[in-house]
């Protein structure tokens, strides 16, 4: 039985705003995986899975039950430089990756914001990056993937074997099988070096007409709304764009003596900064700086290495650790009509309700057609906020901007996500009776559960048997 094998411990997300106590069962081989899955069932208890734990949100949750950590299943397993098939295990890590493929001139097409996350955990919740209206997600790159199923039997799915469950893997969040391996077909690029501009926008008008030039001739784009910007002035930003470059270098930038030190800064003096009101005084003041600075620097360019470029949260590990309740972010996705509502009248709103966003990003997508994946033609708003603003009266603002953005045809990115209910999560992802009947098919004792799918589908999944 687990109970006697392993004790529940407490498991957070990123963000530290959300915590649940589960037993965490590590494992290293397939054999380990189904020797976890036949105790769970015996058990009588239900599984989620976990990679890196770098989830803003509980889909790797599952209080009271078992919790599978899968991060160990950390081999490169085969590399083709001249087709650019990379064939790896679930907890090969996007830089891990990029560490084989970047000096023989390929990328993975998809990265998202942060190196050490999962390429298993990429495909479960379908992950996107600054060039997703040109390609895609995450699961625009996967050729196919090899899944144990609950029942501890390993199959092969592909567009050509068993379609259905190659359909459904990206944005399931683990609660189909777990994903042991996977072949990927990189991009072949010039260099690992990028050209990155910087523009800046004096409001949402110049933002979304710089997004809809770019997008014909950039292979990135990334905005930032300037969230402390004056309501008149609200939606002015910066946005980035960057294109590959034929670049002879071979080396790598090294951060300077700044980031390295902003990086091993103790968690203790990161949480000095969460005491307000200088916590909301100090951002507004960094906020409006950088507007400013980057309104000098408009139409300068830089070379950026290819995972500088991308991970640039990633000098900054302790910054979660200065928001009042942990930081918390919601990305809504919504069409290009939406989204001049959003940043000129929804976002505003927010703020003058005592709600204050702290960093805004903002990117271009494009659409799919898996049931669960976080995707379709329009804007995302990645909004971050102090976790204090859960509770009580700002909750019930958030969630009641959450059922707007959903009645307009907006979706929301479930690895982000801790507050979005069953009839909302309906609304704004209609493919779920899709997902449903595989699931059904593929999981019929409905072992793989979260309490991310237990808020969104609390009605519809058995028990386990």
């Amino acid at each position: 039985m687990i109970a006697t094998t392993q004790k529940p411990q407490i498991l957070t997300n990123w963000g530290q705003s959300a915590r649940a106590r589960c037993t965490v069962v590590p494992v290293g081989d397939a054999v380990g995986i189904r020797a976890a899955l036949a105790a769970a069932r015996q058990a009588g208890q239900s599984v989620a899975l976990m990679g890196a734990g770098l989830s803003y949100s509980d889909c790797f949750f599952n209080e009271g039950q078992t919790v599978i950590d899968v991060s160990a299943l950390d081999r490169i397993l085969e590399w083709d430089p001249e087709s650019g098939v990379l064939r790896v295990e679930a907890g090969v890590t996007f830089l891990t990756a990029l560490h084989r493929s970047l000096l023989d001139r390929w990328v993975l097409p998809v990265v998202p914001g942060a190196r050490h996350v999962t390429l298993g955990g990429a495909l479960a919740s379908n992950v996107h990056g600054k060039n997703c209206f040109r390609v895609g997600n995450f699961s625009s790159c996967v050729l196919s993937a090899k899944v144990m199923l609950a029942s501890g039997d390993v199959v092969e799915c592909s567009p050509q074997q068993n379609p259905d469950l190659f359909a459904a893997l990206p944005g399931s969040q683990g609660c189909l099988g777990v994903v042991l391996e996977m072949r990927l077909q990189l991009e072949r690029v010039p260099s690992a070096f990028l050209e990155v501009t910087t523009h800046s926008c004096r409001d949402w008008s110049e933002m979304d007409a710089l997004f809809q030039s770019e997008r014909a001739v950039s292979e990135y784009v990334i905005g930032q709304v300037d969230a402390f910007a004056p309501s008149a002035a609200f939606g002015r930003g910066t946005v980035h764009t960057a294109r590959f470059t034929q670049s002879e270098r071979t080396g790598f930038k090294t951060d300077g003596w700044i980031a390295r030190g902003l990086r091993a800064m103790p968690r203790s003096v990161w949480r000095l900064a969460a005491w307000d009101p200088f916590f909301t005084a100090a951002l507004a003041t960094v906020s409006r700086a950088k507007y400013h600075l980057e309104r000098r620097q408009n139409g300068q360019s830089q070379t950026l290495d290819f995972i500088n470029f991308n991970f640039l949260l990633d000098k900054l590990p302790g910054f979660k650790h200065s928001f009042p309740g942990g930081l918390v972010e919601m990305e809504p996705l919504v069409d290009r009509n939406t989204a001049n509502w959003m940043a000129r009248t929804a976002l505003p709103d927010l703020r003058a309700r005592g709600i204050h966003p702290v960093l805004i990003g903002v990117k271009l997508h494009r659409g799919d057609s898996h049931p669960l994946s976080y995707s379709g033609e329009g804007y995302s708003f990645g909004i971050d906020f102090p976790g204090r603003y859960l509770v009580d009266r700002s909750r019930k603002d958030l969630l009641a901007f959450q059922s707007e953005i959903a009645a307009r045809g907006g979706t929301f990115y479930l690895a982000k996500d801790q507050l979005l209910g069953a009839q909302d999560f309906r609304k704004a992802y209609p493919g779920a009776a899709d997902f449903l009947r595989v699931k059904r098919k593929y999981d019929p004792w409905n072992l793989f559960q979260s309490n991310l799918f237990r808020r969104l589908l609390q009605n519809e999944l058995p028990r386990v048997p």
